[in-house]
């Protein structure tokens, strides 16, 4: 299966998983690992569906919906900056990355805010000058997590009550599928740390899922 293909359907069907990609190309195997943030679970058919701890996970949310990141080419900064906004700035947070050949900066941010478009280059300037008035943006660059198809979110952060709720059923094996994502993480939701440990998991899953079926057929 190649990159940037998006999964339609997955289907149990006995001992072999089918997943349907793209304009309908399908694959299968013994073990599927879905390697998808939970709010993209929503989007794809599951045939049998989804167990109730997972149906529900996704069908509430689970990463951040309204999350943009931000890179800044700057000018006018002496010293490198690390900026923690307060509730209702236009920017959760902006540290500095480096600096840049012609003087100026590169500054990485969050914005939380959807009221703040950051495709509004003017809009952009007004939010940067509220957090720093002594930069002068050059350049800028973002990209909506929110509205992005492959993550529908940002990193996990989960209501009261979702999390005892969740964990650790969510991150069972359902049939020959398991899953793989920081989100289900006992420990580090929403880093990557947390990206490594249940991809961990899930091989180790999908190993004995693997093995246990094609022992079966010797």
């Amino acid at each position: 299966m190649c990159l940037n293909t998006p999964v339609r359907a997955v289907v149990q069907t006995g001992d072999r998983v089918h997943v349907t990609a793209g304009l309908g190309q399908t694959y299968t195997a013994r073990t599927v690992v879905m390697a998808v943030p939970v709010n993209v679970w929503r989007t794809i058919r599951f045939l049998p569906g989804l167990p109730e701890v997972h149906a529900t996970a996704t069908r509430q949310g689970v990463g951040v919906p309204n999350v943009s990141k931000l890179w800044l080419h700057v000018h006018g900064l002496e010293d490198d900056v690390v900026v923690n906004g307060a509730e209702g700035d236009p920017f959760a947070a902006m540290v500095s990355q480096g600096r840049l050949d012609d003087d100026g900066q590169l500054l990485f941010a969050i914005n939380a805010l959807p009221e703040l478009d950051v495709w509004d280059r003017p809009a952009i300037e007004a939010a940067l000058r509220k957090v720093l008035p002594e930069a002068t943006l050059v350049d800028v660059r973002a990209h909506d997590w929110g509205n992005d198809p492959g993550s529908r979110g940002a990193w996990a952060l989960r209501r009261p009550g979702q999390l005892t709720a969740q964990l650790p059923r969510i991150q069972d094996p359902f049939g020959r599928l398991v899953f793989a994502t920081s989100d289900i993480a006992s420990g580090w939701i929403g880093f990557v740390e947390g990206a490594f440990e249940s991809g961990v998991r899930a091989a180790e899953q999908a190993t004995a899922i693997a093995t246990s079926a094609k022992a079966l057929t010797h």
